[in-house]
């Protein structure tokens, strides 16, 4: 039983590992594909349909609003969410998704640009993920348009 737990064990960090590799591989692909040159500074933030103000407020003032409580991120958090604003845009190709800013700030309060961008990806990609409200309606998780 102890030799099939730890074999159980290192075949899971295994396969952690690899998952891992293949997300980090994903987001420096995408990087690359959106920031040619390596640079992102120069590169418009796209708003989504958010609209410039209110994605440049955002952005400055680098607030995600919870309930009645406003948590300030830390001035690399902003980066980090433009960061993944543009590989959305151009590589995904999502032109409108006003809450995707929002869904971002929160997903990189919990994980990497890499896992961000994954999950990100896995939701354009897979529209059919849908939210079953208590009546059986289905409403799609995101409202998003993308370039085809």
């Amino acid at each position: 039983p102890n030799k099939l737990k730890q074999i159980d064990e290192e075949t899971y960090k295994y396969a952690s590992q690899s998952h891992e590799k293949i997300i980090d591989s994903g987001w420096e692909v995408a990087k690359k594909t959106a920031f040619p040159n390596g640079n992102d500074e120069d590169a418009p933030i796209p708003d989504f349909g958010l609209g410039q103000n209110i994605l440049k407020d955002i952005l400055r003032d680098g607030h995600q609003y919870s309930g009645d409580m406003t948590n300030k991120l830390p001035a690399e958090g902003t980066e980090r969410i433009k960061q993944i604003l543009y590989p959305t845009e151009k590589v995904l190709g999502v032109e409108y998704c006003p809450l995707l800013p929002n869904v971002i700030t929160i997903l990189l309060t919990n994980m990497t640009e890499s896992y961000a961008y994954a999950t990100i990806r896995t939701i354009v990609q897979k529209q059919s993920l849908d939210i079953v409200v208590g009546n059986g309606t289905k409403m799609h998780f995101l409202a998003i348009s993308k370039l085809e």
